[in-house]
């Protein structure tokens, strides 16, 4: 493995694969917020989890609009046309 610093201008990953993994651990990060608050009986640290909840929500979303505009989100499936079938 090469620890050093090179001149290359490629990048290593691709936009798809780093965007997919800061929005994962966006995710995890909430499901850890939502366990502390579960947990925890002090009512000031259930608050700071609440907060950092609905901060991580609003970024999580942002992630969710990249995807579709980039158009690495699958298509929905759909029911067939009944009129081009027959």
């Amino acid at each position: 493995m090469d620890a050093e610093i090179t001149n290359s201008d490629v990048a290593p990953f691709s936009d798809k694969l780093m965007v997919f993994h800061a929005g994962f651990l966006f995710h995890l990060a909430t499901t850890y917020y939502a366990a502390a608050m579960i947990t925890s009986m002090r009512i000031d640290v259930a608050g700071h989890c609440d907060a950092s909840i609905l901060r991580d929500l609003k970024t999580i979303s942002s992630f969710g609009r990249i995807i579709i505009k980039k158009g690495w989100i699958e298509k929905l499936p759909r029911a067939d046309d009944r009129k081009e079938l027959s």
